[in-house]
């Protein structure tokens, strides 16, 4: 296997340093596997990621700015490579702004503009270190055993709230993958895991705002799409649209069933156009549009008038 690079800086500084051209340049040579930049990082939880990068460093490229010696999550990272004996090379325009515990280490002065010179030369240094100093052990993982007991409780929490998801029980199913959660970040300390389980939070979430959105039309349980053909006909009307129990030939109003408008009456309230989202109202049965200047309307309008009279919708105009 390749080397593994850790690139450790500010952020703000990565234009100044042209650091992604740098980290393909590197990438691009037969003994380098890849470069770890913070910018792949969920930043909700970077301390997580800087562990689990440097369990696979070979070698710290520590980018030496002002910015640098006031990042707290700069220092964190050298003073770890520090501890684990890993080969740090200083990269630097100023050598002041090298941190002093660094300092004695051999490193490579910042060439503005000269992106291929600076990393043919930081690719020179590496060689050598990794040459001169044997690969150190990283950080002590937890036992085989423990590794599998706890992989298997991760699972199984992912699993339940799988099972819940599927059950529409979206509260119990995010307490269960907040569980798996928990797990991956304080037991397993593995960053691929805690994102798996962060991403499955973020999608119940947006089941959980589906459904808040299908009890928003006034109290009637609608569909995400019907509840926005609904709102859309309000703000076009002016004013609420009312539940009422049936529409007839004189109605404004609607009437709803199985999270569906069933019937619904525009009567009258001078509109010349519907909108587009109206068209998902396909489970309508009567429909009236009557004493509505309605006279012209766009292809899909009357394409949906014609699937809703197919249908056996009974539309008066």
């Amino acid at each position: 296997m390749g080397l593994k690079i850790f690139f450790s800086h500010v952020m703000k500084d990565g234009p100044l340093f042209d650091i992604e051209n740098l980290a393909a340049i590197l990438e691009a040579k037969p003994e380098i596997d890849e470069t770890i930049l913070c910018e792949k990082a969920d930043l909700d939880h970077i301390i997580l990621f800087m562990e689990q990068s440097l369990k696979r460093t070979d070698v710290l490229v520590l980018f030496c700015t002002p910015n640098t010696q006031k990042s707290k999550y700069v220092e964190l990272e050298w003073t770890a490579t520090l501890d684990k004996g890993i080969p740090i090379v200083p990269f630097f325009a100023d050598k002041n702004d090298i941190p002093t515990l660094v300092s004695p280490y051999e490193g490579v002065e910042y060439s503005p503009f000269k992106t291929e010179t600076n990393g043919k030369n930081l690719y020179t240094i590496i060689k050598k270190k990794c040459s001169i100093k044997s690969k150190k052990s990283m950080v002590k993982k937890a036992q085989s055993s423990d590794i599998s007991t706890l992989t298997k409780k991760y699972n199984m929490y992912i699993r339940l709230g799988n099972t819940e998801v599927e059950e529409n029980n979206y509260e119990l199913a995010e307490k269960y993958y907040k569980k798996a959660i928990n797990v991956a970040e304080t037991e397993l300390y593995e960053y691929d895991l805690l994102i798996k389980a962060k991403k499955l939070v973020k999608k119940i979430n947006t089941y959980q705002d589906i459904e808040e959105q299908e009890k928003n039309y006034h109290g009637i349980k609608l569909s995400p799409a019907e509840c926005t053909a609904m709102m859309e006909l309000e703000s076009l009307v002016g004013k609420k649209i009312p539940n009422v129990s049936r529409v007839k030939y004189d109605t404004f109003g609607f009437a709803a069933s199985d999270s569906h408008i069933k019937q619904l009456g525009l009567y009258p309230k001078g509109l010349s156009s519907l909108p587009d989202t109206i068209g998902s109202l396909t489970s309508l049965t009567e429909l009236n549009l009557g004493n509505n200047n309605l006279s012209s309307l766009p292809g899909t309008i009357k394409k949906w008038l014609k699937q809703l009279e197919n249908n056996g919708c009974t539309i008066l105009r």
